[in-house]
């Protein structure tokens, strides 16, 4: 028994298409009238039937009778013989693997000159057209500009700004959408009624969600759970056979990273990976998710529409909820947070590092927006108030300018007690990972602001090292250990310049490095020229 369904079940007559209602009707409508365009363009994701829908429009124009609709009588002989694939007059070509412009010159265009064999018209149907060379598409552009009376085009691609302004042009077009949840859901009942499996309808839900839209991917989804030979797949089965969906798992995560959860967005973001979910899909899935909720926010008829037809009805009961508790503002940062957070922090031995960066500085991000000198000096203020009430106004008020002064004129810790104490400092790096502070020897301090410190390095190598995801947590946190505030660092590519320079006398090797030592010995005035 095969489980192709989607080949077993490809409709093969126009009412049979779903989710494509205005484009059927069109060429329903062409088909009733007997009035056909020369050239056709078929755009939209994969999936959603443009190759399908090319087939019976080829099935249409040859057919010799038709139903009052227009739609195809299958008891039509031409219409036989096209689906049984003996008509040699219906070309397939795939331009993925046929770039060329001697392929198009000797499968299109001298093909298109001879009369057809058996049937009235010769159809072209040319599957991802947008691949073709700019030679090719060239070649093409001449014959349909002055096509044969007998020869109709039909281009489908997945990528329509590929494609020349001057084929598009002559082209009639049909923009394909994704398929709705609702249809694929009908869909998938149909089959598994014709198959006569029972399916939980739960399970039904969650394959109309996972395939985005694509009839082809759900049916391929259903055939993999009906080749598992149970009569009825349930919810638990559905879960151990199918790869974890994680737009659902987008959803509930963000609902609790919205609530200021972190604790409990990063067990839940644990837990996932845990149990085997893919945490690269689920952050792509997240920037979708997100992205919805942006859109749900503008609260537009239109745009409620498209994403009912994107999500299941779990996860847009979660966007509904998410868009009358949090403004526009909320989502707006958290996106840019993600996307940020996708381009700077991928790591493949931690793929949901870069989702629990994005939680975390969310959720810690999300603070009053008074200023944090106003702040302080209002909570001291308070403070002394409370707890001092009987000291004099004279000398209160001066340690609390003590305090907010130390905070406004200079960075916590001087430039001078950090450099005093970096190769010490690096030391310690060398205790917890040896690898790191070889290219942390060659770093150098040369600013200081506030609580972020300048590091120089002489070569893009120890950069691109040293700001390793892992790497700069490491640091952090052991700087942060070591001068006893929360510390952080950015480090550039260049001659050490700032608040003061650090020759290279300064970079004591560590303590019992003898091969750092013996480098010094025998090329330090070199070592020295080519730090400078």
């Amino acid at each position: 028994m095969s489980f192709s369904l989607y080949r077993k079940y490809r409709p093969r007559v126009f009412a049979e298409v779903v989710g494509q209602d205005s484009i059927v009707q069109t060429l329903l409508s062409q088909s009733a009238q007997r009035a056909f365009a020369h050239a056709y363009l078929f755009t939209g994701p994969r999936g959603v039937g443009k190759t399908t829908t090319a087939r019976l429009l080829a099935k249409a124009v040859n057919a010799k009778k038709v139903k009052k609709n227009g739609d195809i009588d299958l008891t039509d002989a031409n219409a036989k013989l096209i689906d049984e694939g003996k008509a040699i007059d219906i070309i397939e070509i795939d331009a993925a693997s046929h770039t060329g412009v001697d392929h198009v010159r000797s499968a299109i265009i001298e093909n298109s000159r001879t009369s057809p064999s058996v049937l009235k018209y010769k159809v072209f149907i040319i599957d991802e057209v947008h691949m073709l060379s700019a030679s090719a598409f060239n070649a093409l552009l001449k014959t349909l500009e002055e096509p044969p009376e007998h020869a109709i085009f039909i281009l489908a691609t997945t990528e329509v700004h590929k494609v020349p302004e001057t084929i598009l042009s002559r082209c009639q077009r049909f923009s394909f959408q994704r398929i709705g949840v609702t249809h694929l859901i009908e869909r998938l009942q149909a089959i598994a009624k014709l198959e006569k499996i029972k399916i939980d309808t739960e399970v039904l839900q969650d394959i109309a969600a996972r395939s985005e839209g694509s009839s082809r991917d759900a049916e391929s989804l259903l055939g993999q759970l009906m080749a598992f030979g149970d009569k009825h797949i349930t919810v638990e089965e559905a879960a151990v056979l199918l790869p974890r969906s994680s737009m659902q798992d987008a959803a509930r995560l963000f609902e609790l990273v919205y609530a200021q959860n972190r604790t409990g967005a990063i067990e839940y973001l644990t837990h996932f990976v845990e149990d085997g979910g893919n945490a690269d899909e689920l952050l792509k899935d997240s920037i979708v998710f997100v992205r919805l909720v942006l859109l749900a926010s503008v609260s537009s008829k239109k745009l409620d529409e498209y994403i009912r037809v994107q999500v299941a009805e779990e996860v847009m009961q979660a966007i509904s909820r998410i868009v009358k508790a949090h403004p526009l503002q909320e989502t707006v940062r958290l996106l840019e947070i993600l996307l940020r957070a996708k381009s700077r922090y991928v790591y493949e031995d931690i793929p949901q590092l870069a989702l629990e960066i994005a939680v975390g500085e969310f959720c810690s991000s999300d603070e009053p927006q008074t200023p944090p000198s106003t702040q302080k000096q209002t909570d001291l203020s308070s403070t002394s108030l409370e707890k001092e009430p009987r000291v004099p106004k004279k000398v209160e008020p001066k340690k609390v300018q003590s305090k907010l002064a130390s905070t406004h004129v200079s960075p916590e810790i001087s430039f001078s007690v950090l450099k005093e104490k970096w190769q010490d400092f690096v030391r310690n790096i060398r205790k917890v990972n040896r690898g790191l502070s070889m290219s942390m020897q060659v770093a150098h301090p040369v600013d200081i602001e506030g609580r972020r410190v300048t590091l120089h390095v002489p070569y893009v190598f120890h950069q691109e090292r040293i700001l390793l995801p892992t790497h700069r947590v490491l640091i952090e946190k052991e700087m942060s250990d070591y001068f006893g505030k929360s510390m952080s660092f950015v480090c550039e590519v260049g001659a050490q310049q700032g608040k003061q320079q650090v020759a290279n006398k300064n970079v004591e090797p560590v303590e019992g490095d003898t091969l750092w030592n013996q480098v010094i010995d025998a090329f330090g005035d070199q070592l020295a020229s080519t730090q400078d």
